[in-house]
Order: structure tokens, then C-alpha cells, then sequence
């Protein structure tokens, strides 16, 4: 089982004058606040293109697709992107679903692991 983390792991650094925000584990309601306070802090720095690396984010929930998203609008005011790189197959879907742009997410997703079944299953 996996455990809540109350905040999510981050690694910040400006390689080539853009943010770059690395997450990692689950982010759920449990780490929305923190993700939220770090949205806020990283996009109040200076107004720069914003990278968050989501390849070690295992699960996202509806909250926090929808808190990056928001976050990709204002920026978007500010003339200002946002990159989500790096999502696995499940975490790209959730961010598709909750209205995150292919240019924001990258034409496809990490690639897909073969679907095991077990026998007699459909």
C-alpha cells in the first residue's frame, strides 16, 4: 500500500531560463494544499515559462489535474506557458480529462505498459 505523503516531493531548478518543478508519488487531496502553495510560490517568482515533470507521479485526482490546469490559464494571462512532461499513461489521461491541451501535455503519453489478463478474463 501505498502511503499519503503531506507533501509532494518537488525538485525546483532553471535549466535554460524556464522553471522546472519535478513531483513525485500521489497527489490527491491529501498533498493539495501543498502542491497548491507551491503553484503559487513557483508562478509569484518572475514571469517564466513553467516545466512540472510529473514522470514519478504515480496517481492524480481530479483536484489537482484541475489546480495545474488553472494554473496553466494564469500563466497563459501573463503570456506565460505551462509544460506537463513525462505523465504516465493514467496521469495524462486525467490531465486530458480535465482540460489540459495536447501542447501542454505533448501529443502522447509515456508509453503504455502491455495489458496483462488473467485467464478467462475478457
Amino acid at each position: 500500500m501505498t502511503q499519503h505523503r503531506s507533501t509532494p516531493p518537488t525538485d525546483a531548478r532553471a535549466p535554460r531560463g524556464e522553471l522546472v518543478v519535478s513531483l513525485a508519488g500521489e497527489l490527491d487531496l491529501m498533498t493539495l494544499p501543498s502542491l497548491s502553495e507551491l503553484l503559487a510560490s513557483t508562478t509569484a517568482l518572475e514571469r517564466t515559462d513553467l516545466v512540472v515533470d510529473l514522470a514519478e507521479v504515480t496517481f492524480m485526482d481530479a483536484a489537482s489535474a484541475g489546480l495545474l490546469v488553472r494554473t496553466g490559464a494564469l500563466l497563459a494571462e501573463r503570456a506565460c506557458g505551462l509544460v506537463l512532461r513525462s505523465a504516465q499513461p493514467m496521469v495524462h489521461r486525467v490531465l486530458v480529462l480535465f482540460g489540459a491541451t495536447e501542447a501542454q501535455v505533448g501529443c502522447s503519453p509515456a508509453p503504455k505498459r502491455p495489458l496483462v489478463r488473467a485467464a478467462g478474463m475478457a
